[in-house]
């Protein structure tokens, strides 16, 4: 099934999605100025988990899987136990496919829903904290 939709992870609520410069360590696909996206729920929800810097303020993850199911693994600050956690929808047409996870999308954009995640569920995707 080919759905019509994306999903975007976020710690942030907002009405209107606008590009950021994104800070992944991977590729240069990785560092763009964009909204990212992808088909894989599982995935997004990784990008939502609310994050807090160490002491020298930074924080550092990677994305491993355990048992076939995607993890975090914390490399550098810790778990926000304070924080949200938002699962955003949005429409697939406005994005560009730029790798077999990841679209793109380099405008503002209004959502077209978002569910409210549990932060409590979001701290067992955690490994190595």
């Amino acid at each position: 099934m080919n759905k019509e939709f994306l999903y975007h992870g976020s710690s942030c609520l907002v009405d209107i999605l606008v590009p950021h410069k994104a800070t992944g360590v991977g590729s240069s696909d990785d560092q763009q100025m964009a909204i990212y996206a992808t088909s894989n729920r599982d995935f997004a929800l990784l990008f939502s988990i609310p994050l807090k810097e160490n002491a020298e303020g930074n924080y550092a993850w990677e994305i491993s899987s355990v048992d076939n199911k995607l993890k975090m693994k914390l490399l550098a600050g810790k778990f926000d136990d304070t924080g949200k956690a938002y699962l955003y929808i949005v429409p697939k047409e406005k994005f560009i496919k730029i790798d077999e996870w990841q679209y793109v999308c380099y405008e503002a954009i209004e959502p077209l829903s978002y569910e409210e995640i549990d932060i409590k569920k979001l701290k067992e995707l955690i490994i190595n904290e």
